[in-house]
């Protein structure tokens, strides 16, 4: 598909990064991660000042490590239930030490004192990216501590403590929302901030590289078993590869965002800020629908009531409080 970014000389779309080594692309994707979270709660007027944090679904632990590292959070854990290399989202083994200070040490070097987008955003040309953050202040660094727990969203409740804050950025990936919702409500307290990093199952790209089939919205004009069909014929050497990825690894079934809030309500969240970043290929792809016969008709009988808006979205960047 034209808007996936690129993969690795040599290796097909659909392939997980070969090496170890971060790439000058992952560098920028994680610094801009992380100045878009930092953004996002200086706009709402939220003090990170002695909080604590937690990242789900952290893979590699990059993004709490630098945000303990850049702002005045006073603790932060990441969790996940895979290490490297066990998932085919995970990085590949390497040394987590050292991948944070390289990082560490070109946001010193590069930003000095402030965050400023224009100043790595040269490493974010694959990005699908159109949010631009404001420049952020870095807080002079303490003694503060991070550490990682081998824990999935299901099973976080067993934390005996609660968090100030909490990020998700793969819960298109977490089946069962409501236990997901149960289960976070469990660790946080009046004021908690969960903030949630979404790309919908329902957009151009949600089913991700691994699972594409190279027609736009694919995944939404053929049903499940179409799908399977469609994958059966034509992509049948890794076909058990792709519908475990599109079956099990991501949502399923599927939510809209509608449901996720509604899910959120029924826990005691309710919506403090919502944010959806168009992609920045949206002219390349709208063409296409015309391309495609009866197009809206077999969108609007697969997904009666699915919104324009999700299906044109890029990322939501979802903040929910705890009343």
């Amino acid at each position: 598909l034209p808007a996936l970014s690129p993969t690795s000389p040599g290796t097909n779309y659909w392939d997980s990064k070969p090496e170890s080594k971060i790439s000058r692309e992952q560098l920028g994707r994680i610094v801009l991660q992380v100045h878009q979270i930092l953004d996002i709660f200086k706009s709402l007027g939220v003090k990170l000042h002695n909080k604590n944090f937690l990242d789900i679904g952290t893979g590699n632990g990059m993004i709490p490590r630098l945000l303990l590292e850049l702002s005045n959070l006073s603790e932060s854990v990441g969790t996940d239930p895979f290490l490297d290399g066990e998932h085919s989202t995970s990085w590949q083994k390497h040394n987590h030490d050292k991948t944070f200070a390289s990082i560490n040490n070109f946001i010193k070097n590069s930003c000095k004192s402030n965050l400023e987008y224009r100043k790595y955003f040269e490493l974010t040309y694959n990005e699908n990216s159109t949010f631009i953050p404001q420049n952020v202040k870095i807080a002079i660094p303490k003694a503060k501590k991070y550490r990682f727990e081998r824990f999935g969203i299901h099973d976080i409740y067993k934390f005996n403590e609660k968090f100030d804050i909490i990020y998700c950025k793969a819960i298109e990936h977490i089946s069962n929302w409501e236990g997901a919702f149960e289960s976070i409500s469990k660790i946080s307290k009046k004021g908690t901030y969960f903030y949630i990093k979404h790309r919908s199952f329902f957009s151009y790209l949600g089913p991700h590289r691994y699972a594409s089939i190279a027609i736009p919205w694919g995944h939404l004009l053929l049903t499940d078993k179409e799908y399977k069909r469609f994958v059966e014929e034509f992509h049948y050497e890794r076909k058990e590869k792709m519908c475990r990825f599109y079956f099990e690894d991501l949502t399923y079934p599927r939510n809209k965002v509608s449901d996720l809030l509604k899910i959120a309500s029924n826990n005691g969240f309710y919506l403090e800020g919502i944010k959806i970043e168009p992609p920045n290929y949206r002219k390349k792809i709208f063409p296409k629908i015309k391309e495609i016969e009866n197009f809206w008709k077999i969108i609007k009988n697969n997904f009666p009531d699915l919104s324009f808006e999700e299906m044109f979205s890029g990322i939501y960047h979802i903040v929910l409080k705890k009343d």
